[in-house]
C-alpha cells in the first residue's frame, strides 16, 4: 500500500464569480494542459518578533497579511480559459461552423475564484477575487502557452474535505506553433515568417484594504503607460517592408492566428486569434547575423488587443 500522498490526486479548476470577490460554489473548469508545478503562497505566512530586554530569541511569532499571488502556466487548448481577467470583457461570438469567446479590454477587471484540491489529503483551498497579469508565447516546435500570474483577495481552506469537485481534463491537443503557418499580417500584409511570439499584459495589480480581515478587500489596476510589452521574432524577407517598419508612419493592426482547423482566418472554425490593434513598431533591429537568414525581433505597442477563440460547432 502507498504511504505517500499523490501529486496526481490534484486538481485544479476556475469559476467566474457573480458576484466579485465571493467565491463561487461550483468551480469545474479546467485551464487547459497545466504543464508546470505551481508556487502555491505561504499557507500561514508569520514573522518572528523579539523584546527589548528579553531574551535572544523570538518573543512571539506574530501573524502576517496574506500575499495570495502565484503563476498558473498551461497550455491553450480549448475557450475555457479566464482570460477575461486579465483583459477584461468576454462575450460570445459565432460564425460559418463555429461559436467563440472574445476577449476584449476594459479597464476594470472582473474576478474569478479558484480551486485546488488534493484528494488524499482530504485538502480543499479556494482562491476567491482573483485577477491576473497574462502572457502568450509560443515559439517553433512548442505549443501555444498561456502563464497567468494572479493575485488573489483571499484564501479557504477546507483539510476535512470529503466532497471533491469532478473535473473533466481537456483531450484536445493544444494549438501547436505550426498552426499558425505564414497566416500571421501586419497591416494586412503577410509578416514573412514568424519564428516566436512572446505577448505581455501587465495590469500592475494590487491588493488593496485589508477591511479587518488577513487578506485584501479589492484587487486594484495600476497604471497602464507599460501595460504591453510585445515581441514578435521574425525572418524579413522583403527588404521594403522591414525597411518600413522603421519608419514613423500609420498605426497598423498586426493578427496572429493559431488555426487548428480551416484554410484562411475567415474560414477557420477552430483556432486563437490574437489581434493587436493600432500598433506603433517600436524597435526593428537588423542583426549582424551569423547563419544564413537574418532574424530579427519586432518590438510593437498596441493601442488595444482582442483574443478570440473559436470552437467548431459540429
Amino acid at each position: 500500500m502507498v504511504r505517500k500522498l499523490q501529486a496526481s490526486k490534484g486538481t485544479l479548476a476556475w469559476a467566474a464569480e457573480s458576484v466579485p470577490y465571493a467565491a463561487e460554489t461550483s468551480i469545474v473548469t479546467p485551464f487547459g494542459l497545466v504543464e508546470d508545478a505551481i508556487d502555491w503562497p505561504v499557507a500561514n505566512p508569520k514573522t518572528a518578533l523579539g523584546n527589548a530586554g528579553g531574551r535572544r530569541g523570538p518573543a512571539v511569532y506574530s501573524k502576517d497579511e496574506y500575499d495570495l499571488t502565484f503563476s498558473i502556466p498551461f497550455q491553450v487548448v480549448d475557450g475555457n480559459v479566464p482570460f477575461q481577467c486579465a483583459l477584461g470583457k468576454v462575450a460570445a461570438g459565432s460564425g460559418t461552423g463555429y461559436t467563440s469567446k472574445i476577449f476584449t479590454e476594459e479597464d476594470t477587471l472582473p474576478t474569478i475564484s479558484i480551486l485546488h484540491e488534493q484528494t488524499d489529503a482530504a485538502f480543499s483551498e479556494i482562491y476567491a477575487g482573483c485577477k491576473a497579469d497574462l502572457a502568450l508565447s509560443a515559439k517553433r516546435g512548442e505549443p501555444l502557452k498561456a502563464t497567468m500570474d494572479f493575485v488573489a483577495a483571499s484564501r479557504t481552506v477546507d483539510t476535512t474535505e470529503t466532497g471533491f469537485a469532478t473535473i473533466a481534463l481537456p483531450t484536445l491537443q493544444p494549438f501547436r506553433f505550426w498552426m499558425i503557418g505564414a497566416l500571421a499580417t501586419i497591416g494586412e500584409s503577410p509578416l514573412a515568417s514568424i519564428t516566436s511570439i512572446d505577448l505581455k499584459w501587465n495590469n500592475g495589480l494590487e491588493a488593496l484594504g485589508s477591511n479587518g480581515a488577513r487578506g485584501a478587500y479589492d484587487i486594484a489596476e495600476g497604471e497602464g503607460a507599460g501595460k504591453y510589452d510585445m515581441k514578435i521574432g521574425f525572418l524579413p524577407v522583403d527588404n521594403a517592408k522591414f525597411a518600413a517598419a522603421w519608419a514613423d508612419g500609420e498605426l497598423v493592426d498586426i493578427v496572429i492566428p493559431f488555426i487548428r482547423a480551416g484554410a484562411s482566418v475567415a474560414a477557420a472554425t477552430d483556432a486563437v486569434i490574437v489581434t493587436l490593434e493600432d500598433c506603433v513598431i517600436m524597435d526593428a533591429p537588423l542583426p549582424l547575423g551569423d547563419k544564413g537568414s537574418l532574424e530579427s525581433e519586432l518590438s510593437i505597442g498596441p493601442l488595444n488587443t482582442q483574443i478570440e477563440i473559436r470552437t467548431p460547432t459540429s
